[in-house]
C-alpha cells in the first residue's frame, strides 16, 4: 500500500496509493535495510520509492533519469546518477544484492 518514502526538512514521509501521506518515526536510511530490495528502490539521498508506483522513467540531464510516480509526487524525482543502472537493472526485474 505504501508508494514512496521522502525526507523533507527532517521529516520522513510515507505515501500511501490512497494518496495518504504520514510522518513516520524512521530515517530512509533505517527504511532501506528494512524494506524488501525487489519491491523497493533508493533513488536518491531523499527517495525511496516502490516498483508498483513508478509509471515511466526518461532520460534527464547529466546522465540521470527522471522518474513519473503514481500517486503523483508534487515536485520532480530524479534518480542520482550513480545509481542509474542499478535502478534500470532493478525496474526490469534483475535485481542484484552486489549493488
Amino acid at each position: 500500500d505504501i508508494a514512496y518514502f521522502y525526507s523533507e526538512e527532517k521529516y520522513t514521509f510515507l505515501h500511501l496509493f490512497t494518496g495518504g501521506r504520514y510522518v513516520i518515526g524512521y530515517s530512509l536510511d533505517q527504511l532501506e535495510g528494512m524494506l524488501d530490495p525487489g519491491m523497493s528502490f533508493r533513488v536518491s539521498r531523499g527517495f525511496i520509492t516502490s516498483i508498483d508506483a513508478v509509471v515511466e522513467s526518461t532520460r534527464y540531464f547529466g546522465n540521470r533519469l527522471v522518474l513519473r510516480l503514481e500517486p503523483e509526487f508534487p515536485q520532480r524525482v530524479l534518480v542520482s546518477r550513480g545509481r542509474v543502472n542499478a535502478f534500470l537493472r532493478w525496474a526490469d526485474g534483475i535485481y542484484d544484492e552486489t549493488v
